[in-house]
């Protein structure tokens, strides 16, 4: 059952409106935010952490700054896949952290008998 909901995570794609981010379903816990807005002594740094506040508004491809994380926000809720994230959000989370430890997919692979992998040459 891991192996499904690992690669059920790996596969399925959502957008986040808070972030505007896209993520695929076993990095759900990964909307990166401040807590905390500039503060207008120092409109240049974010006060919670410290780090300078980015004034560019080019299109990014990159993760957004923050010093905090929480779950994605889906922005269309109404697709019967968000429904399953999250009834299954904990367990595509363990099994995603797993595998990053070296784990699921190489204990799968450890179960299967070996097989000879010698390839004998023909002639011709």
């Amino acid at each position: 059952a891991q192996i499904y909901w690992l690669f059920w995570g790996y596969s399925h794609i959502f957008s986040c409106h808070i972030c505007g981010v896209a993520f695929s379903a076993d990095q759900i816990n990964t909307c990166h935010f401040h807590p905390l807005s500039p503060s207008h002594d120092d409109p240049g740094i974010y006060p919670c952490c410290g780090q300078a506040v980015d004034h560019t508004f080019e299109i990014s491809y990159t993760i957004p700054s923050g010093c905090k994380t929480k779950y994605h926000s889906i922005a269309d809720q109404d697709i019967p896949e968000h429904e399953v994230l999250q009834r299954q959000a904990q367990i595509i989370l363990a099994a995603a952290a797993k595998q990053h430890q070296g784990g699921i997919l190489q204990q799968q692979k450890e179960k299967q008998p070996q097989q000879n992998s010698t390839v004998e040459k023909q002639q011709i």
